[in-house]
């Protein structure tokens, strides 16, 4: 941790909340980072979890995440964490250089077999969270969107457990319900990568994934399998 984060975290004792929303407002970005990692380190004890979090909440409210903090918070645990920051600052929606928000970078974390579905269509529901049901409209630079980045991107094609993809199946329901229509261009430009990444012969045995294309895209599973065995790519 630099000198500037561990001078900043003295003044958490014995400053007023705006004295300390000023302070974190002149740290640069690298000590941003090092304070707000600090205050997650810190939750770990669940004793002072409500009190971290109010932390977060307060420096994140005042200011906002530091650059390429973002990507940091691809982590269930993390992203629970910080989730009142980002919902008081209106975070959710936010996009990084290659137009992608959180919800984009979940979707495709290649470190998770699968995604946290569940977790975030429980925000949905019993939050009640509008802007995460924005987030999934959202497109990054590639007109993707998180559920179709997913379904493009994510690097397993191994089916997933019968909870999370229920909750997929949701999450789908609620973007449909936002949206006037899903991109069929969209599905060819899927389709050509998932062949180029892992061939004709293994996309087409990957049974799990042609149903939630098909789910998606309003499409039956033979319909998809067609326009694998159509495409000249």
């Amino acid at each position: 941790m630099d000198n500037a984060a561990i001078e900043f975290l003295s003044l958490l004792k014995n400053r007023s909340s705006q004295q300390i929303r000023d302070a974190f407002v002149q740290l640069d970005d690298s000590a941003k980072k090092h304070v707000l990692e600090w205050l997650f380190k810190q939750s770990s004890n669940p004793e002072v979890y409500s009190d971290m979090q109010g932390l977060s909440v307060l420096l994140i409210d005042g200011d906002s995440i530091p650059t390429g903090f973002m990507s940091s918070l691809v982590e269930e645990d993390r992203f629970a964490f910080f989730y009142l920051a980002l919902q008081s600052k209106q975070l959710l929606q936010m996009q990084n250089h290659q137009g992608n928000t959180l919800l984009h970078l979940m979707f495709a974390n290649p470190k998770k077999t699968t995604p946290p579905f569940n977790f975030i269509r429980s925000l949905l529901l019993f939050e009640r969270n509008e802007d995460i049901a924005k987030c999934l409209t959202v497109r990054n630079q590639q007109g993707l969107t998180p559920i179709e980045t997913y379904l493009a991107h994510h690097a397993s094609l191994a089916p997933i457990a019968t909870p999370e993809m229920g909750a997929l199946i949701g999450l789908m329901e609620a973007e449909k319900s936002r949206r006037a229509s899903v991109d069929l261009n969209n599905l060819g430009l899927i389709l050509k990568h998932l062949c180029h990444v892992h061939g004709k012969t293994t996309l087409l045995n990957a049974k799990h994934r042609l149903i939630l294309l098909g789910a998606y895209f309003n499409y039956s599973e033979s319909d998809i399998e067609q326009r694998i065995h159509a495409a000249l790519f």
